[in-house]
């Protein structure tokens, strides 16, 4: 089975308005706290480039198909809460730096309610100006992340290892007809509906969900939960196979 993903490219202007807004919004960061930092003022301004250049793709893709996200680019003030609103769901997007093999999000982050989305989408760059982005990631799966400390504390995930997001109208369709998130059958209902692509339900013994990670046939067929259940048994396998050194 193939399945296509969404690759977004940012264009010179976008480039450009980038450049502008991560300058503009510096001015929050000026007394940055310790958890955000990332090593010197070019890391930071770098950094925070890469999220805008992501956040203008983005929302201008959506645009272009119909769809209204709600988002605020620069204020007088830092802004509180995800990046943007799409439909009912609270998302917060995230980047994954070109070259780097994992993606990730920042624990202090994570632990603030207010900081805290529906879901996370995560913008994989490719290069420069091209990136996948990735299916929506409830809080609960990163959560299940590995943590490490850089310069902060993170929940760190292999790039290879996130589900990518095949369209963007069905990211749309699900944002505008499913409930929030934070509500009590939205997590269910998430997971349990499958708007990215036809896969077939999930091999993990017991369980009859449709499967989410649309991987090659050669690699198991599994839904959200029992994915990360299978990844940590292998990995645990394949650590007692290892020959002692």
């Amino acid at each position: 089975m193939t399945t296509s993903s969404v690759i977004l490219t940012a264009t010179p202007c976008q480039v450009v308005c980038a450049r502008i807004l991560a300058a503009g919004r510096r001015k929050h960061k000026e007394s940055r706290r310790a958890c955000n930092d990332q090593g010197s003022p070019e890391r930071n301004l770098e950094g925070d480039f890469r999220g805008v250049l992501a956040e203008l793709t983005i929302y201008d893709a959506l645009e272009r198909l119909g769809a209204r996200p709600e988002y605020v680019l620069l204020d007088q003030y830092a802004v509180r809460g995800p990046d943007m609103k799409l439909g009912k769901w609270r998302i917060e997007i995230k980047t994954g730096s070109p070259g780097k093999f994992f993606a990730g999000v920042n624990k202090s982050q994570y632990d603030d309610p207010d900081k805290r989305p529906d879901f996370y989408l995560f913008a994989l760059y490719q290069d420069a100006t091209r990136f996948l982005l990735s299916a929506p990631i409830p809080p609960e799966i990163v959560g299940r992340w590995k943590v490490f400390q850089g310069h902060s504390a993170f929940y760190s995930e292999r790039r290879e290892n996130l589900p990518l997001l095949v369209s963007l109208e069905a990211l749309i369709e699900q944002a505008t007809e499913v409930k929030p998130a934070g509500s009590a059958d939205a997590t269910k209902e998430v997971v349990n509906s499958n708007p990215f692509g036809d896969t077939p339900s999930c091999v993990y013994p017991g369980c009859d969900k449709p499967a989410r990670f649309p991987y090659p046939p050669k690699r198991p067929q599994y839904c959200v939960c029992h994915f990360y259940t299978w990844r940590r048994e292998s990995e645990r396998a394949a650590s007692l196979r290892s020959p002692c050194r």
